[in-house]
């Protein structure tokens, strides 16, 4: 289970990986744990969630997943100290995928955080995604400077 977090700039923090282009057109409800970098999903329901439905990302989506980065703490930091953690990581690494920093683009941020019942599993991994909750779109957004 992971636990999705909006970490949306211009919205308020609410609850919601990427690469090169366009993701291979896997669709289908998957474990969220699985979403990987290229992939595109639907909505991402706030708070927790085990469950997310891939779209192809030619076809209109949500979001993108365009990074990860996997963490070295055996501690659970908490769930604010991750956030804090993964709302850098993915700010920084969003303002290189999407060519403009989130807070001057029409797109949002997001990312998917392990749980401390997963992190306890041995999840440490961190998606970062960018799109929108509100408005769908397709293809990739690597590169748009929107």
């Amino acid at each position: 289970m992971r636990r999705a977090l909006l970490a949306g700039f211009a919205a308020l923090l609410l609850a919601g990986c990427a690469g090169q282009g366009l993701a291979t057109p896997t669709t289908g409800t998957v474990d969220a744990y699985s979403v990987a970098i290229g992939e595109c999903t639907g909505p991402i329901p706030t708070g927790v969630t085990d469950r997310l439905e891939l779209i192809a990302c030619a076809d209109e989506h949500n979001w993108e997943a365009f990074t990860a980065t996997t963490l070295e703490s055996e501690k659970y930091p908490g769930s604010p100290a991750l956030t804090r953690t993964a709302g850098e990581f993915c700010e920084k690494a969003f303002a290189d995928f999407v060519g403009v920093k989130v807070t001057k683009s029409k797109y949002d941020l997001t990312f998917l955080l392990p749980t401390d019942e997963t992190w306890a599993a041995g999840d440490r991994e961190v998606v970062c995604l960018a799109g929108s909750a509100s408005k769908m779109t397709a293809g990739s957004l690597e590169g748009s400077k929107k």
